[in-house]
């Protein structure tokens, strides 16, 4: 049951992230022929528990990474590019969430930057150093926060339900997607 794929920077191999289903990450050639497999469900280092979203993190030309967003052990989880596991990530929280990421769903990023959009509520803004560098629409409403049923006439402009994806666009501008039964997307313009 796969929720994510990302490339390869290089060679045009490319990697499924087995998010609903086994928790594993799958690798395939550009041919799409099957190469490895690593990960495993669990909460131990090195596996994974929901891995929702993965990213080929570049901001460390020297050494990109696969970025994991590990939902429910609520951190990020890097593999070089190989499978192997480099270290976890949980940043310090400042959010209404109590938990720095609010169920990490995916990233895209911009430069320095990774934006990550969390299923409680909550858009973080990584730095190059994995550091909260801002959060965007954290809902200090504990009962929206997650709520797919959320009654689309309570929604308070500026405060996320459901994040479940989002990206920069050229401009920089942030569009986030909620994982709603009737659906919302909201576009974060750039002023800077």
């Amino acid at each position: 049951m796969p929720t994510n794929i990302s490339f390869h920077p290089t060679d045009g191999s490319f990697y499924v992230a087995d998010g609903y289903g086994t928790s594993y990450l799958h690798r395939y050639n550009a041919k799409g022929e099957y190469m490895s497999t690593f990960g495993a469900k669990g909460a131990a280092e090195g596996q994974l528990n929901c891995p929702h979203g993965i990213h080929t993190d570049t901001r460390d030309a020297s050494r990109p990474l696969l970025a994991v967003a590990d939902r429910s052990n609520e951190r990020i989880s890097y593999f070089d590019l190989d499978g192997k596991f480099v270290k976890t990530v949980k940043p310090k929280s400042n959010s209404n969430q109590g938990t720095p990421l609010g169920h990490p769903c995916t990233f895209d990023q911009r430069g320095e930057y990774l934006v990550c959009p969390g299923l409680k509520g909550v858009v973080s803004i990584l730095d190059k150093n994995n550091e909260v560098y801002t959060y965007l629409g954290d809902n200090p409403d504990a009962k929206a926060r997650g709520a797919n049923g959320f009654p689309k006439e309570q929604l308070v402009p500026g405060f996320f339900v459901t994040p479940h994806g989002a990206c920069f666009t050229k401009a920089g501008d942030i569009l986030v997607a909620e994982w709603l039964k009737y659906g919302r997307v909201t576009k974060l313009r750039h002023l800077a």
